[in-house]
């Protein structure tokens, strides 16, 4: 598998264990917005921050349905699943 057909093989996974965390709202929200014209979902990584988010979004307007902060961080305060991007 190339990389990203590997990166989008872990989507799933990782939605069914976001959609865990997410209260009746924000549940609801997901799925209308998976279902509405005009509406998206996505998966944001934030590199520097060391969060990967969900997000919700419906006529410009934004909504945090989920996120998880990557752990543990370096002696640099860095994410180390990040490493990757600064150098070891």
């Amino acid at each position: 598998m190339t990389p990203t057909e590997n990166l989008i093989a872990a989507l799933g996974p990782w939605l069914d264990g976001a959609r865990l965390h997410m209260d009746h709202e924000h549940l609801e929200t997901y799925r209308a917005c998976l279902q509405a014209d005009g509406a998206d979902v996505q998966i944001v990584i934030h590199l520097r921050e060391g969060a990967i988010v969900l997000d919700a979004t419906n006529n410009d307007e934004r909504l945090e349905l989920y996120r998880e902060d990557v752990q543990p961080r370096d002696a640099f305060g860095r994410p180390e699943a990040l490493k990757w991007i600064f150098g070891s």
